[in-house]
């Protein structure tokens, strides 16, 4: 096999590898953030074989040692420290599959990007990846707009899954779009179509309503204008025509989205979003205490932060009481959506240093190949403009696989372009062209397998099980809709199916079955069958049991942990002592939050001491009144001690608060206390809620 084949065969990889975004399903979770991972990491590991085969064969394409390289690589180890000495190395390195990150992603993006730049080197093939990337983000912008018009889904999110995630992707793309448009790449019946397709991405992108992509829109056209306005020496009539094209563009932008925001059309879509920029908004109270406790984080460990992918720990950890005045339902951030706190609290000043330093030295090569002639001015004012909108999303965002792909693209193109000379047909000498011998054979052969190996254990067994918790995160959703021992059945099978499974994404699994647990008692209580208690409940005891001894810093898998162990004793009357030591060491994980304290005076409630429930129920009413579930702890242990006016206070005070009544029973009780105290309006109106119940 010829070099030449060889390096076709990455670059046709490369380009598969740019198409990822495309690829989605329902059969795996999440839907979308799965199949991309895994689909990346084979390709790239397909990637690392070939070049490793052309390395040998002739060392000319062997990697450069030089500052971008250095660069990515110091990322890349000191995401590498920070996980070897951080709370949890395990999630470090290999995530969840809630996020399928970690340490193991990031070697994958390494290793696409030193394959990339050393191989990848004459303006052909750059056109080609380039023209794929800004492509495949065209295809996706086409189906959000089909969801914009024809889904009633909300917000757009296309094959990304997340609007954010989306909107950035499409942005970064539009970028590159907009570089070929104006370069040299592309003749000019392409460089229209280009131009069109960064238009249409940004437009997209307003669309999905996401007021970070907004604002790194901005950015990047303040950016592009004063590089043109300041930096580009040829300022000709076309020039001027475009920078007020763009501007007119950009006001035109601004313009309908302000203009649809306050319309119903706005409303139904989510752009009214894009006008609420606001300290009260709900979204941006809960990101300000996700950033303090990332900044309390970064105080406590300087250097090396808590470890990547252990950002819960932090959040939990230095969790203010306020976050529930703001959210009740999802108050676990496993991100600070924001890259520069999340890497000052995971991986310390030095991952925030080496974060940082990836950056720089991409500007600084920028700068030195525009210098050098490496670079035209248009690449390089609009390279720095798609830096520029990197950064601001990222204030808000996280990184991602459709971050990641561009960006790493773009400093792969920056180093390839400055690192060799010839660009349209690099010199590749004939003397370091070696044939394949035997201990090189069997080097390669040794690759082989552990390639093949590290795609099963990495990818294909987590896909696996990772379809199989799709399965039964479906079960999950249909839990009243399947007769109750068939449901028992088919969870208890699944869940099996998936943990048998050597998979990182074991702990997902195993919460996602406690979860289940939780979901199935809460439907049908003390009518659940034999089967429940008897196999269902102590199969998800022993899962989360051994999730907490694996990963002892989770604080909500205590809290659900302690709320089966109630389940438990509800059904069976069996006492353990488990949930002292739990209660304890969850208060030190996280000392202000109150889910533990729900689950402690839950057990109080149960083993009959109402006088010590209801205390333990104020004490915490007293650290948040919108943790509402306390109020119904307190409602019922005075309700049991025959302390009416408690009980009326408790559940009043709750309602006032957010605590949904679901049953007749306590509507009916409150509705005739508001009557007994002349609180006529407030009766009548729970007496018609009663009547949506119960017709």
């Amino acid at each position: 096999m010829s070099d030449n084949i060889l390096v076709a065969i990455i670059k046709w990889l490369a380009g598969v590898a740019l198409c990822v975004p495309l690829v989605f399903s329902v059969y795996f979770y999440p839907s979308h953030i799965a199949p991309q991972t895994f689909l990346f990491r084979l390709i790239v590991e397909a990637m690392l074989f070939v070049y490793l085969l052309l390395v040998l064969r002739n060392s000319a394409y062997a990697p450069k040692l030089f500052l971008m390289f250095w660069a990515v690589a110091a990322f890349i180890g000191a995401q590498a420290l920070a996980g070897v000495f951080g709370v949890d190395p395990l999630r470090s390195f290999f995530s969840d599959f809630e996020r399928h990150w970690g340490f193991i992603t990031l070697v994958h993006f390494f290793a696409f990007f030193v394959i990339v730049s050393a191989v990848v080197r004459e303006d052909r093939s750059w056109r080609w990846l380039l023209a794929v990337s800004v492509g495949a983000s065209f295809l996706t912008a086409v189906y959000g707009i089909y969801q914009f018009f024809f889904e009633d889904i909300g917000r757009i999110y296309s094959t990304i899954g997340n609007p954010g995630f989306f909107a950035t992707y499409l942005l970064l793309n539009a970028a590159i779009a907009l570089w070929c448009a104006l370069g040299s790449f592309f003749t000019r019946p392409w460089r229209f179509l280009l131009g069109g397709i960064a238009a249409f991405n940004a437009v997209v992108a307003m669309l999905t309503s996401t007021r970070a992509a907004m604002l790194a829109f901005a950015a990047g056209v303040v950016v592009m204008g004063c590089g043109y306005v300041f930096w580009y020496e040829h300022k000709t009539k076309r020039l001027k025509m475009f920078l007020a094209a763009l501007l007119i563009v950009f006001i035109a932008v601004g313009g309908a989205v302000l203009a649809l925001a306050h319309t119903d059309f706005g409303a139904k879509t989510g752009i009214s979003r894009l006008a609420i920029f606001s300290l009260s908004d709900v979204t941006t109270r809960t990101r300000l205490f996700a950033w303090q406790a990332g900044r309390e984080g970064f105080l406590d460990a300087p250097l090396l932060g808590a470890g990547p992918e252990n950002f819960r720990v932090v959040f939990n950890k230095y969790f203010d009481p306020g976050f529930y005045t703001y959210e009740i339902g999802e108050t676990e951030f496993d991100r600070a959506h924001n890259i520069f706190i999340e890497q000052l609290a995971t991986a310390g000043g030095i991952g925030f240093i080496a974060y940082a330093g990836m950056f720089a030295a991409f500007l600084y090569l920028l700068g030195r190949g525009r210098r050098a002639g490496a670079f035209g001015a248009h690449t390089s004012i609009i390279l720095v403009a798609f830096v520029a909108a990197y950064g601001v999303q990222g204030f808000f965002n996280m990184d991602t696989l459709t971050s990641f792909l561009p960006l790493f693209l773009v400093f792969a193109y920056v180093a390839a372009r400055t690192t060799h000379t010839s660009e349209e047909h690099p010199h590749v000498p004939n003397n370091a062209h070696e044939p394949l011998t035997f201990s090189s054979a069997a080097v390669m052969l040794i690759v082989f397998f552990a390639l093949a190996y590290m795609g099963w254990v990495m990818n294909i067994q987590p896909a696996l099980a990772d379809r199989a918790l799709s399965d039964a995160d479906d079960l999950r959703q249909h839990i009243r809709d399947i007769d109750q021992n068939d449901a028992l059945a088919a969870a208890t099978e699944t869940y099996r199916r998936a943990l048998d499974f050597s998979a990182y994404g074991k702990g997902t699994i195993q919460k996602s079955l406690a979860a289940y647990t939780f979901s199935f008692y809460q439907a049908f209580g003390r009518q659940s069958p034999q089967a429940f208690t008897d196999e269902l409940l102590p199969f998800s005891l022993r899962e989360l049991e051994a999730y907490i001894r694996q990963h002892p810093h989770d604080y909500l898998a205590y809290s659900t942990l302690g709320r089966l162990y109630n389940i438990r004793l509800l059904l069976t009357a069996k006492k353990d002592e488990q949930i002292e030591r739990m209660l304890a060491q969850a208060q030190t994980l996280a000392p202000k939050r109150l889910e533990m304290p729900l689950v402690l005076a839950q057990r109080t409630l149960i083993e009959g001491d109402y006088d010590a429930a209801a205390t333990q129920a104020e004490e915490g009413i007293a650290k948040s009144k919108k943790f509402y579930d306390l109020y119904r702890v307190a409602f019922i242990a005075y309700s049991l001690q025959g302390d009416e006016d408690k009980a009326f206070r408790a559940l009043d005070e709750g309602v006032r608060n957010g605590l949904p009544l679901a049953s007749e029973k306590e509507i009916g009780w409150l509705a005739q206390q508001y009557v007994k105290r002349g609180m006529l309006a407030e009766a009548q109106e729970w007496y018609a809620r009663i009547e949506q119940i119960v017709p």
